[in-house]
């Protein structure tokens, strides 16, 4: 923006979300034996190999009914409580966030929803004491007595949770205000987040027990036939190996892509250079930020800035040093930022912030701070160098087109006023 003043583009609408990629790895077991081994294969009567592939064929097929019986009451004695556990520990989160969020009225949501919450954490707590079968598996009740205990425990934490909600709800309705009941509700509250995790990491480890009994029992029963299976993956030791190289190639070409699938992800919304948002990144940001300001009436400003006489620099010094220059302005403004803020390249050596929560005096202020700390800041063969800043406030029933072009003219307004200095935007025309 040297000499004409840039229009806003208008494609302002939110990119669809990408669903994540899942990455698969494989464990590649190989087998190996003595050539000696593979001579006595060789050595031995067509009867007697027949015999040994047979029974080692029946120990395998014993082993693996062993380990699919065992693995399968392991799965359905601690898995399903594990699971039960973390249902009590979710449902009863949600139901306190929830009620939380209707105390504070930012969520529109019956109390009944609220209770039901509450009701599934019981009915799960109840599970693991009695035993129960829903659409997600069966629950084999506990047997350990502290374990039950601390189940029972929190079902009645449960209860008094349940009679401190509709206790603070009915004062909501009635004052709209808080009441002493509200510490009482998050001590309880924090209880019941404390027992659920400590009977989910006692049940953890009774499943890491039972797991480290049924691999010991394995490896005794793998023990008894490793000779005969030896002597067998000798004479498959060769196919092996041209499988596992197989393998190995699908395994280099999975990473690559995994790689590949991940930097497209960052390039989605990072700008390469600055590693600030890029366009597209802070386009959606503020179209999520317009909606929460016609939700919640949050005021929020765009602080748009280019750097002056950037092409002169390029020209002069060269666009490696452009870039040095560049990366310099993003750091050294990014220092100036809160967390709430979000800082973004929108074009060439144009700049944009996304400042939340803040009236047009505020950003007005961050703006000065950020242009005064930019023209003190020395940068490596090109010495200091300014900018110009235009803030523009949300204003209602705005598009966010006319938001970015309203900035935009704030922008050129101090371009034009001499460069090096911050000019709010105009109101919209009526």
């Amino acid at each position: 923006m040297d000499s004409s003043q840039t229009e806003a583009r208008d494609e302002f609408a939110p990119d669809p979300d990408t669903p994540p990629n899942n990455a698969v790895a494989d464990n590649v077991t190989s087998g190996f034996a003595s050539t000696s081994s593979l001579s006595k294969v060789k050595r031995l009567p067509l009867r007697s190999l027949a015999l040994l592939i047979i029974l080692v064929g029946t120990m395998v097929i014993l082993i693996t009914l062993y380990s699919f019986n065992t693995g399968l009451r392991l799965a359905e004695r601690y898995t399903p409580l594990i699971d039960a556990t973390m249902e009590v520990k979710l449902s009863a989160t949600t139901a306190h966030l929830w009620f939380e969020e209707m105390v504070s009225n930012d969520r529109a949501e019956n109390f009944n929803s609220v209770r039901r919450h509450l009701q599934e954490a019981d009915w799960y707590a109840e599970a693991m004491l009695k035993g129960g079968t829903n659409e997600e598996g069966t629950f084999i009740p506990l047997d350990d007595p502290v374990l039950r205990g601390k189940i029972e425990h929190t079902r009645e934490l449960l209860v008094e949770l349940n009679r401190l909600m509709e206790l603070r709800w009915r004062a909501h309705l009635s004052t709209g205000g808080g009441t002493a009941h509200d510490p009482a509700f998050d001590h309880i509250f924090a209880d019941l987040v404390v027992e659920t995790d400590q009977v989910e990491t006692s049940l953890q480890s009774l499943n890491r027990l039972a797991i480290q009994t049924f691999r010991i029992i394995q490896f005794c029963l793998g023990a008894l036939t490793l000779i005969a299976t030896l002597i067998i993956v000798s004479v498959l030791m060769r196919f092996a190996h041209e499988q596992n190289r197989n393998l190995e190639t699908l395994h280099r070409e999975v990473e690559q892509r995994v790689e590949a699938e991940e930097t497209l992800r960052r390039q989605a919304t990072t700008d390469t250079l600055t590693k600030l948002f890029n366009r597209r990144h802070i386009t959606d940001l503020m179209n999520q930020e317009l909606k929460r300001a016609g939700r919640r009436d949050t005021p929020f400003c765009l602080i748009m800035f280019d750097l002056d006489h950037f092409k002169s620099i390029n020209d002069n010094f060269g666009h490696d040093t452009g870039d040095r220059v560049l990366q310099t302005v993003a750091e050294t403004i990014r220092e100036r930022l809160r967390e709430l803020d979000a800082f973004a390249r929108w074009g060439g050596e144009e700049f944009l912030i996304l400042v939340r929560e803040t009236k047009l005096d505020g950003a007005m202020a961050l703006a000065e701070t950020c242009r005064a700390r930019l023209a003190l800041t020395d940068i490596e063969t090109v010495g200091r160098v300014t900018a110009s800043f235009g803030v523009a406030q949300y204003m209602e029933g705005e598009t966010l087109r006319e938001l970015v072009h309203r900035a935009d003219q704030a922008l050129y307004a101090a371009k034009n006023a001499g460069r090096n200095r911050v000019m709010g935007a105009k109101a919209k025309a009526s």
